[in-house]
């Protein structure tokens, strides 16, 4: 871990302190020996602004007032974004009132691979196809039972005319084709029943008196 000295009310130049999106790899140590000699019942607060941001924030710090020293941590949160950050130590009453402040300038570098400026890829929406899909799905089952009751309406038809004009044996083929009409073909021979196939094909077999 990288540490920074400094010395409350002692101005430094505006140095580089972290790396865009590091996590404790630096701290500053500041210390505040002068303040509680001056003021020994102070106690002291932290708080940091990132370039950009409208507020400051307060900032997890170790306090170490017996000793003379605060030691901040940069987190993550602090380096989230490059450019420069403003970190203040704070002293105050037992009021809460700031006695007096020092603030310290630091620049976040960079990160050569902008992990933490590149937005994550929006995932695909499949939403829309599989919408799509299911409507052709429902349109086509509809289209199919429109064909069915054709060609049940087709060999009804047909039935009737067998009746009328002939006698014997008559089986009807009637197709419903992918054009959705129904055709019907037919020949003499013993009724056995009727049934349609997973092609669509219909067969009566009837037997005219």
């Amino acid at each position: 871990m990288r540490v920074i000295s400094l010395k409350f009310n002692v101005s430094t130049p505006v140095r580089v302190a972290a790396i865009q999106g590091e996590h404790h790899a630096a701290a500053l140590a500041v210390d505040v020996g002068s303040i509680v000699a001056e003021y020994p019942m102070a106690w002291f607060s932290v708080v940091a602004r990132r370039e950009g941001d409208a507020q400051p924030y307060v900032a997890e710090a170790l306090m170490y007032p017996e000793r003379g020293r605060i030691i901040y941590k940069l987190s993550c949160v602090d380096t989230a974004r490059s450019g420069q950050l403003t970190v203040e130590v704070q002293a105050r009453d037992g009021d809460s009132t700031v006695i007096k402040s020092c603030a310290f300038a630091f620049l976040i570098a960079r990160s050569l691979c902008l992990c933490a400026d590149e937005p994550e890829a929006t995932p695909p929406d499949w939403t829309g196809e599989v919408i799509e899909a299911a409507e052709r799905c429902v349109n086509a089952s509809a289209q199919t039972e429109a064909y069915r009751n054709e060609a049940a309406v087709s060999a009804a038809s047909a039935l009737e005319s067998a009746q009328a004009t002939a006698a014997g044996r008559l089986s009807l083929f009637i197709t419903v084709g992918a054009d959705g009409h129904a055709r019907a073909s037919s020949q003499t021979s013993l009724l056995s029943g009727a049934s349609i196939d997973s092609g669509g094909s219909l067969t009566i077999q009837l037997e005219v008196a």
